[in-house]
Order: structure tokens, then sequence, then C-alpha cells
């Protein structure tokens, strides 16, 4: 047979199977429509249970997205880090796991680790009752604290109004959030402004940041310089308080550093500075634990936390 028949033959068995596939698809459509016309019942719990079941596969896979997501909007989330404080009991067994620290440990951490510690900043969470025009408005502010200014420099919290850098530099300043701003001051720019905090102190409002996402580990609607706490409390009695676990704190690490390296350091660092004469080595009953910030929403359970 020449090559063109064999050519002609095979288009011709080509079409004539097409034909047959479309005349068989129309087949089963008409055959599925029949079905479902005429079982209406079983057809409707079918499509019901379809639906359903995407619809709860969409939700399941929108949540866990979202449980991932827990401060990874930061800009340097892979290398910030809070520093957790564990006790052990005579047995050597955990007893109390804090996520938060005494005040000596931050200001001693960032000056025995220059090269490894980029930056650092202790929060202290509590409320407060918040004054504006003489009293004329007074509102508990329950998530109220006070941050030291090297908290920008970690978190990425973008500022709506004022600088970063110098935000929480000076004492008797605050920090607040667009929608906090807007509650005080309406539309007026909030940047100057004087609030009084406990009917006791005035504080003048430096920067207006964005709301923080509902995707976070702590939330705050006012951060206060640090510097009113070092004054309230004494400076020099708050470095020689290594009880008073009630500061969260945060480190940033260099990029590419392996955080074990200054884990691995803790213990020493724990002797030298807890540790008196002729007395048991403090590594051996207290410990430090770096956690990565995208960990806590989903690992840390600790018998302290910022929020639950």
């Amino acid at each position: 047979m020449c090559s063109l028949c064999m050519m002609h033959v095979s288009l011709y068995t080509v079409h004539y199977t097409l034909l047959i596939d479309n005349i068989m698809i129309k087949n089963y459509l008409k055959i599925a429509l029949r079905n479902l016309a005429k079982y209406k019942q079983i057809t409707l719990i079918n499509i019901l249970r379809l639906s359903v079941g995407m619809a709860a596969c969409v939700i399941i896979l929108l949540f866990v997205q979202y449980e991932l997501s827990y401060d990874r909007y930061h800009e340097n989330a892979d290398r910030i880090y809070r520093i957790s404080r564990e006790f052990y009991n005579s047995e050597g067994k955990t007893n109390l796991h804090l996520g938060h620290l005494a005040p000596p440990f931050e200001p001693f951490l960032a000056e025995d680790f220059p090269g490894i510690i980029q930056s650092s900043a202790r929060l202290l969470g509590t409320s407060a009752l918040i004054s504006y025009k003489e009293g004329d408005v007074q509102i508990v502010e329950e998530k109220f604290g006070f941050a030291e200014p090297e908290v920008f420099d970690i978190f990425s919290f973008p500022f709506v109004e004022g600088d970063p850098a110098t935000a929480l530099s000076e004492p008797n300043t605050v920090v607040i959030t667009e929608s906090t701003a807007r509650k005080y001051f309406g539309d007026e720019e909030a940047l100057g402004k004087i609030l009084n905090y406990e009917r006791e102190l005035d504080l003048k409002v430096t920067g207006v940041v964005q709301d923080v996402p509902d995707n976070s580990h702590f939330h705050f609607t006012m951060l206060a310089s640090f510097a009113i706490v070092e004054d309230f409390v004494g400076e020099e009695q708050m470095m020689s308080n290594w009880g008073s676990n009630n500061y969260a704190t945060y480190v940033l690490l260099p990029e590419g550093y392996d955080p074990e390296d200054l884990q691995a350091q803790f213990p020493a660092f724990i002797d030298k500075h807890l540790t008196g004469d002729g007395e048991v080595p403090a590594s051996q009953w207290t410990a430090l634990h770096l956690w990565p910030i995208t960990d806590i929403h989903l690992y840390s359970h600790l018998d302290s936390e910022i929020e639950a």
C-alpha cells in the first residue's frame, strides 16, 4: 500500500475514533443527567456532602496557614529569639520554666556577647490608667507596656508618625498604635500630645505605629520608655535582682549564625554572674534557652507567657 493511502487510512481511523468518543461522552452525560433528575434527593445529598468536604478542606488549609504565619511578618523573624529561664530541683528535673527573665540578664548578655547579640531589649507588660485633657478622658489600657528603645531595631512595627530610632530614647515618652491614637485624639496628629500615666506622670507621644497584627505572640496599645521603670525601681537595684523574672527579653542574632553556639555558652555565662564564692554552680539549678519567635505561638507553653 502506498504511503498516501496509509496516511488516508490513519486519518480516517483517528476521525472515526474521535467521533465514537464524542458519541460515548454525550451518552454518558445524558445518562448522568437522567439519573440526577430521577434521584433528586440522593443527588442533593451527594452535592452537599462534596461541597461541605471541600469547604472543610479549604478552612483547615487556611487555619493551618494562619497558625504557621505567627510573627513571620517581622523583617528579621528568622533571627529574633526570646530567652526563657528554667529552674531545676535537687534531682535535676524541671520544676519551673518561665518565658521571662530577671532584669540583669539582658544588660550582661549584651555586654558579654557583643559580636553575637546584635541588639537586645526588655519588655515589661502591665495595665495602666491613662488620662487625657486633664482627666476628661480616662481609659484603662490593658495592653500597656514598657520597652527599651532597641525594641524597634528588633521588631518590624511600621511607624506612621515619629522616628523609630529615637522614639523611646528619652524618659517619659510613649509610642502608641494607630487605633489608640484615634481613640484619644480622633483625626488630630498624635505626635507631641501629652497623656497622663496613673495620674502621676505625663508621657509625651513620640511615635505612632500600625496596629500589631493578630498573628503575633504579643500585642500592645502603648509602649512607654523603659527609663521610667529604671527610675522607679532604681537601676542599681534592678541590676542586682536576679529573682524578679518579669521581663520578656529578646535578642537579634547575626544572619547565618547558629543559635546553638550561643546556647552552649549560657552555662558559663550563668556561673560567671550568679555563682558566689563557695556556692554550687548556678548552672546546676537554672538555665537559659533561646526560642525562635516563630515557634512561640505553637510550641511555647511555659509557666509564664505574655499571652496565652
